[in-house]
């Protein structure tokens, strides 16, 4: 998994020095007309509007080396064993078969796949998705953070099912629950979680997040580069999206932001410079989708 090798703060310092050459290189990479007169925090954005491009640009082939790799590595058996069996029929093949009609017959096939198959497939998606076989094994190949997930998540039902067995086997006081028991265990940097974040103690981050995205937190409404943006993690509970500023230990730079209060993404305020930045996006808008739905339900 590629991280981003650059700090924040350097862009910080750095783009009060950027010179005019620069910045029209940049506006060339982000195809936007050069400016003459740029504010410091238009330079700023500037660089960081760069920065994103090239760190999800490094961050897509950085997926596609981890999945070539996990073919190989026989991480998916299935999946494996099919590609070596292509390579055999291939070798085989070009045992006895001359080299002039397997380069036609692989040519024939990929202008084939790639001009008309391909063409169908992207105008039917749902066809793509049903007999696409390349792009369905390609599609199942996992990355390292995602075999990461997997395993974390096996070894935590795992935890839960023997917790739960000997939870019911011991003789444990009644005026503690299990969720009470768990969320005593989870704890931050910084100390306890519902005390970093001044929550119940039944809010807890979800399996997906329990270690937390490492995330810059973005908010254009300041004008001190300072406060500009803020390194931290962030994690997402039941309930919660909760930011934990990693500068200072005060719990003023933290932020909590209850789910059901979000009702429209705008600009000011960004969660950036995200590796899991799909991850985070999907488990956010899913926990969302389903305490909307339990409250409408709930209402009705």
């Amino acid at each position: 998994m590629w991280r981003s090798c650059v700090d924040v703060r350097s862009f910080v310092k750095c783009q009060f020095y950027l010179s005019p050459k620069l910045i029209g290189y940049l506006s060339f990479l982000l195809k936007e007309p050069p400016k003459e007169d740029l504010t410091v925090s238009e330079k700023f954005q500037l660089v960081l509007d760069v920065a994103q491009k090239a760190q999800n640009l490094f961050g897509k082939m950085a997926d596609i080396l981890e999945k070539i790799k996990n073919l190989f590595m026989w991480v998916q058996p299935e999946i494996t064993q099919k590609l070596y069996i292509v390579l055999w029929a291939a070798f085989i093949a070009s045992c006895f078969l001359p080299y002039r009609i397997i380069g036609l017959a692989m040519g024939l096939y990929a202008g084939i796949k790639f001009f008309l198959i391909d063409f169908i497939f992207k105008r039917c998606p749902r066809l793509r998705a049903k007999y696409d076989t390349p792009y369905i094994i390609w599609t199942s190949l996992p990355t390292d953070p995602q075999l990461k997930e997997r395993s974390n998540a096996t070894v935590s039902r795992r935890l839960q099912t023997a917790a739960s067995r000997s939870y019911v086997g011991s003789n444990a006081p009644t005026g503690i629950n299990k969720d009470e028991d768990t969320s005593r265990f989870h704890t931050t940097k910084r100390g306890n979680f519902h005390e970093v974040f001044n929550l119940s103690e039944n809010e807890r981050p979800l399996a997906v997040c329990e270690n937390g995205w490492r995330c810059c937190l973005i908010n254009r409404d300041r004008k001190m580069p300072t406060d500009y943006i803020r390194n931290g993690i962030l994690y997402v509970t039941e309930n919660y999206l909760c930011f934990e500023s990693s500068k200072s230990g005060s719990s003023k730079r933290n932020k909590v932001i209850k789910l059901t209060d979000i009702t429209d993404i705008q600009k000011p305020l960004v969660f950036g410079a995200m590796v899991h930045r799909d991850e985070a996006f999907e488990t956010i808008f899913n926990q969302y989708v389903k305490i909307t739905s339990a409250s409408s339900n709930s209402e009705s």
